[in-house]
């Protein structure tokens, strides 16, 4: 952030506050809550395997992701099992899992400041259910929101 100037007079006082405020607002004015994130997946791993790796494009304007996990599908109480920060990311192995336990995920994106990183949350994702070890890839089967299908896909432009 550039240094704020100094005021030497009154009679510069006024413009010189207006610019301090405009300085300021740029750091602590909150960001719109950015959207969720297209073609959620989860991919079980081959037969054995004790990871699920889940998968999703990047959001422009997101700071970072949260993701959800829960293991009756129920999020009421679920933890969130990842904050990630790197606005590049576009993938998260859960690693704790067994061979054939079945998890249901969501996903966020998040927004901030420089001063409040990650403090204005998204829309959850529609859940998506994974095996470990089934060598599959999942999509959201139940309301046609995760992929290429259903509303937050990518909007065609024309």
């Amino acid at each position: 952030m550039p240094s704020l100037p100094t005021i030497v007079n009154l009679e510069r006082a006024v413009p010189t506050l207006k610019l301090w405020q405009q300085q300021l607002n740029q750091g602590i004015s909150s960001p719109q809550p950015p959207r969720t994130p297209f073609n959620f997946h989860a991919s079980g791993g081959a037969s054995g395997s004790r990871s699920i790796t889940l998968n999703w494009e990047t959001i422009s304007g997101a700071d970072g992701y949260q993701i959800q996990m829960s293991a009756t599908g129920d999020f009421s109480s679920a933890p969130i099992i990842a904050t990630i920060s790197n606005t590049a990311a576009t993938s998260w192995s859960d690693d704790t899992v067994v061979t054939s336990v079945k998890r249901w995920y969501r996903i966020r994106s998040t927004a901030g400041t420089s001063f409040q990183p990650q403090s204005v949350q998204g829309i959850w994702s529609a859940p998506i259910i994974s095996t470990s070890g089934n060598n599959a890839t999942t999509y959201d089967q139940t309301s046609g929101t995760s992929g290429n299908g259903g509303w937050n896909k990518p909007a065609k432009v024309r």
